[in-house]
């Protein structure tokens, strides 16, 4: 709740409705050109499907999107913030990690830690990011 939703992941609902309404909606006289249009939603569904599996398989480093990816940006999968006195006395400091490693160390060494939204830190530079 409160994140900001991605696009690019209601498009491709919207297409994967689409593909998958053409396929298994029921036609009772079909066209030729319908036949024609059902082996090529077939085509695209399995072109979607297998460019989404080699993505997955692809990623090294944390989730990470097309935009990010062409940006080379690396991916991540943990935010946090943190509070360290020693670096400022007044503010949480945002923190992403994109490795187990780096979990782990912040998991273990931070006492003073909060889970946050996404958009909190999305304000403000990360003291650590590990991109």
């Amino acid at each position: 709740p409160g994140e900001p939703g991605s696009h690019s992941a209601h498009i491709g609902g919207c297409f994967a409705g689409l593909i998958v309404g053409v396929l298994l909606c029921k036609n009772i006289s079909k066209k030729k050109w319908e036949y024609v249009l059902m082996v090529l939603m077939s085509l695209i569904g399995l072109g979607y499907a297998a460019f989404c599996c080699y993505w997955i398989s692809s990623v090294k480093n944390g989730p990470i999107n097309l935009w990010e990816d062409s940006a080379g940006e690396n991916g991540y999968c943990w935010v946090r913030q943190v509070y360290l006195r020693t670096v400022s006395e007044y503010d949480w400091l945002c923190i992403r990690c994109g490795s187990k490693p780096c979990i782990e160390f912040y998991t273990k060494n931070m006492t003073i830690m909060q889970t946050v939204s996404w958009s909190v830190c999305g304000e403000k530079p990360y003291y650590i990011d590990e991109r």
